[in-house]
């Protein structure tokens, strides 16, 4: 694999670079892949490997990419980084990726398969933590409706997942407008910001 550079299709300006470190991967390559999520445009693949790693979920096309490189990790494939860019994704509004409450529902559903799969080789922290990342952004986005299979997620695998808030704003967003919970939203970011900085 190589680095991948994703530039804003009209302006060519750079979005995100995606670099990945060679010895953390080969420290821990299934744990290093649930955290960094790896597309598949830098990448070139050893035949036997993807196919002995069972290939795409064909079920879920939305991180079935990352999904691949955790399924090829855990399949003890090897992995070799050219410390350069070597691919570019245009990024553009048109894409499946537009619509980030469905990706990171996806995220969601494959982090609940990791949790069945590698608990026993995975640090709990790390999903615990990848977890949160997944609550963060249907925060961020308002998507209060995709919080009850989070809740369930983190009660089911007993995650340190605060869960308070979006277990209120998610009872809270059956009745009241949407512009009610986003003040309610924003107020506990202001208030999480006032504690780190304290």
């Amino acid at each position: 694999m190589g680095y991948a550079d994703w530039l804003d299709i009209w302006s060519r300006n750079l979005l995100i670079r995606w670099q990945y470190d060679e010895q953390e991967i080969k420290a821990d390559p299934l744990t290093y892949f649930i955290t960094y999520p790896l597309g598949v445009i830098n990448v070139v693949y050893n035949r036997d490997a993807f196919n002995t790693a069972g290939g795409f979920n064909t079920d879920i096309n939305c991180w079935e990419d990352a999904d691949l490189h955790v399924k090829l990790a855990a399949n003890k494939a090897s992995f070799a980084v050219i410390n350069q860019v070597i691919a570019y994704s245009l990024r553009h509004d048109k894409g499946i990726s537009n619509n980030q409450t469905r990706c990171w529902n996806c995220r969601l559903i494959f982090l609940e398969q990791y949790l069945a799969k590698y608990a026993q080789a995975v640090s709990k922290k790390v999903f615990e933590q990848e977890i949160e990342k997944v609550k963060r952004a249907f925060l961020a986005m308002a998507a209060y409706s995709s919080f009850a299979r989070l809740i369930g997620t983190a009660k089911k695998y007993s995650l340190n997942v605060p869960t308070g808030i979006i277990t209120t704003l998610y009872y809270v967003d059956k009745i009241l407008p949407q512009a009610t919970l986003n003040k309610m939203r924003d107020a506990y970011f202001k208030f999480k910001r006032r504690r780190f900085i304290k």
